[in-house]
């Protein structure tokens, strides 16, 4: 592998697989690697369980011994067999949640300073890693929950064209995140 090779993965694959490890039952922790700057920060993906949501898992990015602190959450819900009696995002009362053994996105926010950075991107591959690690079906979404933030970010790792305009959209989709294995090639 060449220093381009080396280049194009860690841009492709802010991620680091190779520093995933468990941090206990219900987690796992890696490094963030930013391409722009070639900084490195952790990442961290732990349950989140409360009464409400016993199904949740958040996951952080932080700059550690920095100001810049904590500069991404992302939120994820499992789906079980009991999901359907509890509360849940308004697309989803209206088209129905995604199979159960799976897990969707309730919300991601990345500092505006630290967009465009591929950081959303590795949040995603590292719940689906957690949720691959369990046995789970995937990582997934329904259309009718993208927003005009989130339908680029499909867009684009979906390797497809989704139409710009939400009223357009076939709301009832069922979007599937690639595998860690596929996302690695």
């Amino acid at each position: 592998m060449d220093a381009f090779d080396i280049a194009w993965a860690v841009s492709k694959m802010p991620l680091d697989y190779d520093s995933i490890r468990d941090i206990g039952r219900h987690g796992l922790r890696a490094d963030f690697i930013d391409p722009k700057t070639g900084g490195r920060y952790d990442m961290t993906a732990s349950r989140r369980d409360s009464l409400l949501y016993p199904n949740q898992t958040e996951v952080t990015v932080t700059a550690p011994s920095s100001p810049i602190g904590t500069f991404a959450v992302g939120r994820f819900m499992d789906v079980d067999d009991d999901s359907k009696n509890r509360p849940m995002q308004s697309a989803y009362r209206h088209v129905g949640l995604p199979p159960v053994g799976t897990t969707y996105p309730l919300n991601i926010r990345v500092r505006p300073d630290m967009r465009r950075r591929g950081v959303a991107s590795a949040i995603y591959d590292l719940i689906n890693e957690m949720q691959e690690r369990r046995g789970g079906k995937g990582l997934v979404t329904r259309s009718a929950a993208l927003n005009h933030n989130s339908l680029p970010f499909w867009a684009s790792i979906l390797g497809r064209d989704l139409p710009d305009d939400m009223k357009r959209i076939d709301r009832s989709e069922l979007l599937r995140y690639p595998s860690s294995t596929e996302r690695r090639r």
